[in-house]
């Protein structure tokens, strides 16, 4: 079993895979609509669906849901089963979306509040049977 260098991210085009992880994201230059994950046009039905312009969100956001799974989300999902279980948040972005995503690990559940600040952090998903691990964007509680 041969590691390569680093991670790799779950999916290319997601999220900034260095430094200050930060989500990538679009917005439309008509109507101002943001979608996460990136858009090829906008998904207003009240805009004329012209080409989103790329963005970053930024960093922080505040907690707006979360739910605790205790069990392996179906295929084709992939998690290592040693995180779980683990903690979903819904975290609403200053630019207007919501970002569904895990909790990094170590948080505890009973902790969470809604509206708690919360920031873009990676964090491993699964290892690949060549010992690549994978990692995907996960929420944590944002720290001043």
């Amino acid at each position: 079993m041969v590691k390569s260098a680093g991670p790799v991210p779950v999916v290319d085009g997601l999220f900034t895979p260095e430094g200050e992880p930060r989500l990538l994201a679009s917005r439309c230059s008509e109507c101002g609509a943001v979608f996460f994950p990136r858009r090829s046009y906008c998904r207003n039905p009240q805009c004329s669906r012209t080409a989103p312009q790329p963005i970053a969100l930024g960093r922080r956001g505040a907690l707006h849901s979360f739910t605790v799974q205790h069990y392996m989300a179906p295929p084709p999902f992939r998690l290592d089963a040693s995180l779980l279980p683990y903690t979903l948040a819904l975290v609403e972005f200053p630019e207007g979306v919501r970002v569904l995503g895990m909790v990094a690990e170590g948080a505890d559940p009973a902790k969470l509040r809604i509206g708690m600040p919360m920031e873009v952090t990676l964090g491993r998903l699964y290892t690949r049977e060549d010992g690549q691990e994978v990692v995907t964007w996960k929420f944590r509680l944002a720290v001043d």
